[in-house]
């Protein structure tokens, strides 16, 4: 699956240009399903094989709707490959992740890496609100506030 952000997002100058370092290029997006509710995440049958070795095999699990879920484990195991897995961003050997209310899951799950994509020149809130900026949709301070 293709990443949901679009590289041609942001445009940086290049370092000693006396031009703003970066700015928002709109990107439109394909629609999304409409949904009030969001959906709870339900992995099936996943296996991953990183360079000959099993990672996982037959991973299976559900996370609920409105829920804070860790995921816990030493160095190596492929809890960020599970994430990358689960935001559409990498494919399994085996299995699928689907949103529990049958709806497609793509375009309505975040990822936020180990290494930050802030805006040091935006508010906490216009950071908060990027996701939905560069979807296309207007921001809701209202929502990003809670």
């Amino acid at each position: 699956m293709p990443c949901a952000i679009p590289a041609t997002a942001i445009s940086c100058s290049p370092p000693g240009s006396s031009r703003n370092l970066c700015r928002w290029i709109p990107t439109r997006w394909r629609s999304r399903p409409k949904v009030n509710t969001p959906p709870g995440i339900l992995v099936r049958d996943l296996s991953l094989n990183f360079g000959g070795v099993t990672v996982f095999e037959g991973l299976g699990f559900e996370i609920a709707a409105r829920k804070f879920t860790a995921l816990l484990g030493p160095s190596g195991v492929g809890k960020t490959t599970l994430l990358r897995i689960i935001a559409g961003l990498e494919a399994p050997a085996t299995g699928q992740v689907a949103a529990s209310d049958g709806a497609p899951l793509a375009g309505r799950i975040a990822y936020m890496a180990q290494q930050d994509f802030l805006l040091p020149w935006a508010s906490a809130l216009r950071n908060v609100m990027l996701g939905a900026t560069l979807r296309g949709a207007r921001p809701e301070p209202e929502r990003a506030l809670h």
